[in-house]
């Protein structure tokens, strides 16, 4: 069963997702802009920490924990529109620890920098 659940997670990877869709966030927020500044600040500053938590779990190589690290940054991800982040930290919950965690890292990193500077421009108005 969760060999079938990371195949899927894997599949679904296959189909790149907008780094960060907007209009979630906005939505959620009834077009209050001041309030999804705040949000998103919030969520740089908590899903930092969350992003650096799940690579040490992972490199430590507690699936327990990486998988509920994930857990908490998928949700968070998706909540404000961060779709592709939230869809790799699905990936890596279902990994259960039978996928590259050095792979894993990278993907992390690089999804979450990438994340970080389109939300920044957008804090920016660009």
């Amino acid at each position: 069963m969760a060999q079938e659940g990371l195949k899927n997670s894997l599949a679904q990877q296959d189909q790149p997702r907008t780094t960060f869709e907007q209009s979630v966030l906005v939505n959620l927020c009834a077009g209050d802009y001041g309030l999804r500044d705040r949000v998103l600040l919030e969520f740089l500053r908590t899903a930092h920490l969350l992003v650096n938590q799940v690579i040490a779990s992972m490199r430590a190589g507690n699936a327990s924990e990486t998988r509920s690290l994930a857990h908490a940054l998928k949700g968070s991800s998706r909540l404000i529109g961060a779709l592709a982040l939230g869809d790799l930290c699905e990936a890596i919950e279902a990994a259960n620890g039978n996928h590259s965690n050095d792979t894993f890292a990278f993907q992390l990193q690089s999804e979450f920098e990438s994340l970080t500077t389109v939300i920044r421009n957008q804090l920016e108005g660009q």
